[in-house]
């Protein structure tokens, strides 16, 4: 399994199952690339991390951008503190991380065949409805990834 046929896989669950949302594969936000964002009418905004090594998800915590003047950015600390998204979740083939290897902040579903199920529930992390500013920056940044296909 691809982390590309995954995110389908999950898509494809949204759509059938909550079809009112915005869901946005593959997009950037605030500097980091995120694999899969879902904002709800209304306004709370869910991102979905997919992770197929336990290598992959042990890296997840470093990644970091360097903001000016030689400041490190943490992606995590962003997460932790509510600055990026409501909700934010490990979507992983089944049993591969234990609910307990994931940070307190984050959620954990697993992909169990063809079905997807949520072992751990992620806690809310602002009260903000951060779906609102960020749902023009999805659709942004799917626009500009759709004209690179010409």
């Amino acid at each position: 399994m691809t982390e590309k046929v995954l995110i389908r896989q999950w898509i494809k669950r949204g759509m059938r199952e909550r079809n009112a949302n915005y869901i946005f594969p593959n997009v950037f936000i605030n500097n980091f690339e995120c694999d899969v964002i879902e904002i709800t009418p209304a306004g709370y905004a869910y991102e979905y991390e997919i992770k197929l090594t336990v290598a992959d998800f042990k890296k997840d915590v470093e990644k970091h951008y360097i903001k000016y003047p030689k400041e490190k950015v943490f992606k995590h600390d962003q997460i932790r503190q509510g600055h990026r998204f409501n909700y934010f979740y490990y979507v992983v083939p089944e049993n591969l991380i234990l609910p307990v290897d994931v940070p307190q902040y984050t959620g954990l579903i697993y992909l169990q065949g063809k079905y997807f199920k949520v072992i751990k529930t992620a806690p809310k992390l602002s009260k903000e409805k951060k779906g609102i500013g960020i749902k023009d920056q999805c659709f942004l940044s799917s626009y500009y990834k759709y004209l690179r296909l010409f």
